[in-house]
């Protein structure tokens, strides 16, 4: 994904380390489910689900807000991952209210955690699809039709929160499963992002 000699060969290819937290969200949460033991209670899952459904809600809402916004002339390429993300965004509702109306107080039992699993891969499979989606169609138009600085603008308006304290939740999200050098690459985004001559050290996030 990248190097420290070329660590993002645009601006925005910083999308693809967003790409790669949220799927290890989703594989937690699915090894979460597959490891759940029979007689015990759903409280493990719980805060693993919740924090992978808030990312990327957030994440998803954002490209919905910023992108057609600013850039109009790749409306064209955003129609295919748009209906998938509305998707996504409604199985994510649903799954929250199973989890919420149904199996929250119970046992596990062998039923409701395969149900609870087949829940969850159908939630998997669906964020695969956006994520590809955006990777075959968004990216490259975004890559090879805006400047730089138009690209800087988008990362801007997806990865920091102006209102909020730290400004860098999402940033610091992204790193928490990240090797050594891909932290020090997105140290050097966090800088540019947040227009500071160093950034500040990437302060913890935590699903529980």
């Amino acid at each position: 994904m990248t190097t420290d000699s070329d660590p993002l060969a645009s601006p925005i290819d910083a999308l693809y380390l967003i790409h790669s937290a949220l799927r290890t969200e989703a594989e937690r949460a699915e090894q979460i489910v597959e490891h759940l033991e029979v007689g015990s209670s759903f409280k493990a899952f719980q805060p693993v689900f919740y924090h992978w459904a808030l990312i990327l809600s957030t994440y998803v809402e954002a490209e919905e807000r910023a992108l057609p916004a600013l850039v109009p002339e790749v409306a064209d390429a955003w129609e295919t991952p748009s209906g998938t993300a509305r998707q996504l965004l409604e199985r994510l509702e649903a799954l929250q209210t199973y989890l919420q109306t149904e199996i929250s107080k119970t046992m596990v039992i062998a039923r409701t955690k395969r149900q609870l699993f087949g829940r969850v891969a159908l939630a998997r499979l669906l964020q695969e699809d956006l994520l590809e989606d955006e990777e075959a169609y968004l990216l490259p138009v975004l890559r090879t039709r805006l400047s730089e600085a138009r690209q800087w603008d988008i990362l801007r308006l997806l990865l920091i929160d102006q209102d909020a304290a730290p400004q860098d939740t999402m940033i610091a999200w992204i790193a928490q499963d990240m090797t050594g050098s891909e932290r020090r690459v997105l140290t050097s985004l966090t800088t540019r992002l947040l227009g500071a001559t160093s950034a500040p050290p990437l302060h913890t996030v935590s699903a529980s």
